[in-house]
Parts: C-alpha cells; sequence; structure tokens
C-alpha cells in the first residue's frame, strides 16, 4: 500500500497484475460496512476497466484545509452532524472519508455557502 500511496505504481499495472493473483467486488452496506468477495468468473480484467497507464493515486488529502480557511472547522463540523476531531483528521489526511461522510460535509458547506450567499448589504 506504501508503494501505491508513495506514487511509486501506477494504478494501472495495480489493477492489471494484482499481488494476490486475483480481484474482489468490494461492497459498501449500512452503517459504513464493507465486504470484498472474491471474483472467479474473470482471468483478467478488461483493458477499458483498467486506469490509464501513469495514473497514479492522488498524494493529497480528499479536503484541503485551506479552501475554507474563513470557516471554523468547528462550525462545518456542528452543522454535519459530526465529531469536530473526526473532520480534522478528514482536514489532515490522517483519515479518509468514505462516499457518506464526504458528503455530509459536502452539503454541510453547500448549507453554510448558502447562507452567506443570502446576505445583503443594504446602503
Amino acid at each position: 500500500m506504501q508503494i501505491l500511496k508513495g506514487q511509486k505504481i501506477d494504478l494501472h499495472s495495480v489493477f492489471a497484475q494484482p499481488e494476490l493473483g486475483g480481484w474482489f467486488e468490494v461492497k459498501l452496506l449500512e452503517h459504513d460496512a464493507i465486504v470484498a468477495e472474491t471474483v472467479t468468473s474473470m482471468e483478467k480484467i478488461p483493458e477499458k476497466w483498467l486506469p490509464q497507464p501513469n495514473e497514479f493515486l492522488p498524494n493529497q488529502p480528499i479536503l484541503n484545509p485551506e479552501t475554507f480557511s474563513a470557516l471554523k472547522v468547528s462550525a462545518v463540523a456542528k452543522e454535519a452532524g459530526m465529531n469536530v476531531t473526526l473532520l480534522r483528521q478528514y482536514l489532515s489526511g490522517i483519515k479518509r472519508p468514505s462516499l457518506e461522510q464526504a458528503r455530509r460535509v459536502q452539503d454541510a458547506l453547500h448549507r453554510v455557502a448558502e447562507r452567506l450567499l443570502a446576505v445583503q448589504f443594504v446602503g
């Protein structure tokens, strides 16, 4: 995993020549549970499913704290209904949010932005 995270191997190679000699179908279930099942019906992944050669895993956190420096992390966490420490871990890249958690943060930011856009100054 460190080789993949460190961008020393591209995604095409990882999927075209898996270390374990097979593939898994990963399913996201309720409550962020993940199930991986072995795919036995294929000898190799079709080329059209593979990432392009020289595509690497992004080497930055999913959220960039500088993007929202005008907002307090604690306020966004409260708006999203999540723990502020967890949101800070997402921002720093220590943890990666599930798709559902990322959407919660995104929706919270959109709600805050809508309230900011509603502000009008009357001269």
